[in-house]
């Protein structure tokens, strides 16, 4: 079951099982500030974000040799989380890597 909440024109967010994604958008300076909110059972949370990192890096238009690699960003993340989070999963079976 999944739900949809939108709070126009500051607040997006869907939840589906256990995972609930939340985007904020606030005027900033001549701009838009976006802060995502990906809520993850604590063992997939390397996971998310590496790929979350990738997929911004590649709105944000970098070049592909400037982007490091999906792997690259989760072995970074896997670091800094499993100390606190636990074990952290890689991707999931049958995952391709975009490229």
């Amino acid at each position: 079951m999944s739900n949809l909440a939108v709070d126009e024109p500051t607040l997006l967010s869907f939840s589906w099982g256990d995972e609930t994604l939340r985007f904020d958008l606030s005027a900033e300076g001549t701009g838009i500030l976006m802060v995502l909110t990906d809520e993850v059972p604590p063992r997939i949370a390397a996971r998310n974000a590496a790929g979350w990192e990738q997929c911004l890096a590649r709105l944000a238009r970098q070049q592909p040799s400037e982007e490091p690699s999906w792997k690259a960003f989760f072995d970074r993340y896997v670091a800094e989380f499993s100390p606190r989070l636990g074990p952290q999963d890689g991707p999931p079976p049958g995952h391709k890597a975009v490229t």
